[in-house]
């Protein structure tokens, strides 16, 4: 046996079938996987959180499924994609696992653990909302900054 066999040959154990791998899906998908799983928990514990906070879930996935759309067409950095994922795939279920995870009384609309509930889902969808404005900002920086490049190059 060559040395080029032995580094690029059949090599024992293996025996030239490949084991099948799961595509990973793209960031859009997960995303929104991550957001019907969180719309199916939100739905779950309707009778458990607060009108509120619900109403807070439901703000979250308006400002996301919207801004996931206009992602398809126009990719993000990695960062801001990553801030995204995390917010609803870790974030805010986590935040709502939590909560459910407390006593039924002190699950009490207006108690305490109620109030840090809709303050923590109020700092995410605060958070959601800025970083849905600044990617679609970034957007069209880009094309105003596009706009004037074009501008000099041919009037100019």
């Amino acid at each position: 046996m060559s040395w080029l066999s032995t580094m690029f040959g059949n090599h024992e154990g293996n025996t030239g079938v490949e084991t099948p791998v799961e595509p990973e899906l793209a960031f859009t998908e997960r995303v929104t996987a991550s957001l019907n799983t969180l719309a199916a928990d939100a739905r779950l514990a309707g009778a458990v959180i607060s009108t509120t906070a619900f109403s807070q879930l439901r703000s979250i996935d308006d400002v996301i499924r919207p801004l996931l759309a206009y992602i398809a067409g126009n990719p993000v950095p990695i960062t801001d994609q990553i801030a995204i994922e995390s917010l609803v795939s870790d974030y805010v279920p986590t935040s709502l696992r939590l909560f459910l995870l407390l006593p039924p009384e002190d699950q009490t609309a207006g108690d305490p653990a109620d109030l840090l509930l809709h303050e923590q889902f109020t700092a995410l969808e605060t958070s959601a909302r800025r970083l849905s404005a600044t990617i679609i900002v970034t957007a069209a920086s880009a094309l105003e900054t596009h706009a004037i490049f074009l501008q000099n190059k041919f009037n100019g």
